[in-house]
């Protein structure tokens, strides 16, 4: 995908997935672990659907809730690469996205 983005105003792309299997007061420790598991493969499809790049992303890492059931990321490329993202943890539904880098 290289270092240069295309310069965007506006949040790229939102996609979500439901992990309402997952999320539940016994598991509420473990949110973290799982919205940075279910982020890496929202940031592959949004690098190789939207930017049209071919890297996978690797590992996502939360760097700080941001406030509640938001968060501030980075996500890391196959290609080195590595993307701050933004997540969110709305009901039973993640949203993934790359703002402007």
């Amino acid at each position: 995908m290289g270092k240069a983005a295309p310069n965007r105003s506006c949040w790229i792309s939102i996609l979500c997935r439901s992990i309402s299997q997952h999320y539940t007061a016994a598991t509420k420790p473990f949110v973290n672990e799982i919205l940075e598991s279910e982020s890496a493969s929202l940031v592959t499809q949004i690098v190789q659907d939207q930017l049209g790049g071919t890297a996978t992303c690797k590992a996502v890492s939360i760097e700080k809730e941001a406030s509640d059931g938001f968060y501030q990321a980075v996500a890391y490329l196959g290609d080195g690469d590595e993307l701050k993202i933004a997540i969110e943890l709305k009901g039973d539904q993640i949203f993934a996205s790359i703002p402007d880098q």
